[in-house]
């Protein structure tokens, strides 16, 4: 701060002291270039407001507002209120600025390399965005220098009102920009994790494991602590684990913007959870998106119900064993694609066997 309030004070042309600043802090990154800037100015502004705000009650501060010569009736000028409003502004405006560069530094470079094109495209208005930042700071550190030291001779000036505007409107535009190329870059990484997500589905459904808690867990999010499955015949949560190495009917409700539910589509999906007499996912956003992509790419589901089952190390006997239940019901346990062709080897191909689902009173 003593550098920036050297530089000011020298009155130096605003757009050499702001290259000096980042020629001084060329060894550091650009977004620690804005926040190391930033709280240099902020030590003296602070110390000057906290000795505004208490010089009414607290004999210290008093005497030092008198030895920095701060003006008595700062509070009581209409135009000076003004001048610190704008100055809070551009304060603002350069915050927002810093807190989204600096969003930009904590992506995931396992999702994006800072080197790719994506990332070069997004960050290119960085430094241009640090120049300005760095320009705004100075121009409220000049209002504070020269505010620090007039006394009661303060005089307010248009051209410096019609800076602070104009640099708090410059970099709003600029906060906007670059939140923009943040929004497309996270985009950008959100389909590279999917990508990586659902590739990683494949392996695991191709792979052999120990038990099929893997897979359970792919398919449904769950917190360490949560229980994320709702057992249908004795009303109660349970945990993955409940089902571990067992055969049971698991059912995933799977619909269309799961995070515009309403009360009224909620109780329905409450009711028909509830009268299901077997195990099923607590709420639909429980179903990883992922899993539900990978039903409609590799298992071809669209919207009818189907019965993959999986067997206890978490591998996909049959993509969808509902006609084998209606045909054989229990009788087609475990309901694998063997067992499918050896109940039909022994099945007599006959009218009874056509007719043996049909109402008799029909």
């Amino acid at each position: 701060m003593q550098q920036i309030i050297c530089k000011c004070g020298a009155g130096g042309e605003a757009h050499s002291v702001a290259i000096g600043l980042l020629e001084t802090l060329s060894n550091y990154g650009w977004d620690a270039k804005a926040v190391i800037t930033f709280a240099a100015f902020s030590v003296s502004y602070g110390e000057f407001w906290l000795v505004e705000n208490l010089r009414v009650m607290n004999p210290l501060a008093r005497d030092i507002a008198a030895l920095k010569d701060i003006p008595e009736t700062m509070e009581q000028k209409e135009e000076m209120k003004k001048k610190f409003q704008a100055i809070v502004n551009l304060l603002r405006a350069v915050l927002n600025v810093t807190h989204i560069i600096i969003k930009f530094k904590e992506l995931p470079t396992q999702y994006v390399n800072r080197d790719s094109p994506e990332m070069k495209t997004a960050t290119v208005h960085i430094p241009t965005a640090i120049y300005w930042i760095i320009r705004g700071i100075l121009a409220c550190a000049s209002v504070l220098l020269n505010l620090i030291g007039s006394g009661h001779e303060f005089i307010t000036s248009t051209a410096e009102s019609w800076e602070l505007l104009s640099l708090a409107s410059k970099l709003s535009h600029m906060s906007e920009h670059l939140q923009d190329q943040l929004n497309k870059l996270n985009d950008f990484i959100d389909r590279q994790y999917q990508k990586r997500e659902f590739d990683d589905m494949v392996s695991a459904f191709k792979a052999s494991h120990i038990d099929n808690m893997k897979i359970l867990k792919m398919i449904i999010r769950a917190g360490e602590n949560q229980m994320p499955i709702f057992d249908g015949t004795r009303w109660i949560n349970e945990r993955l684990e409940s089902i571990r190495h067992e055969y049971e009917v698991l059912w995933l409700p799977i619909v269309d913007h799961v995070m515009s539910m309403g009360p009224t589509q909620e109780r329905q999906f409450l009711d028909l959870r509830s009268s299901m007499p077997w195990y099923s996912v607590d709420h639909p956003s429980l179903v990883n998106p992922v899993a539900i992509r990978y039903a409609g790419e590799i298992w071809n589901f669209s919207r009818m119900p189907m019965l993959v089952v999986l067997d206890p190390q978490g591998r996909v006997v049959n993509v969808n064993a509902l006609p084998m239940m209606w045909i054989w019901a229990s009788v087609a346990f475990p309901f694998t694609k063997e067992r499918e062709l050896g109940l039909w080897r022994e099945s007599t191909w006959d009218i009874e066997l056509l007719a043996d689902s049909i109402d008799p009173r029909l």
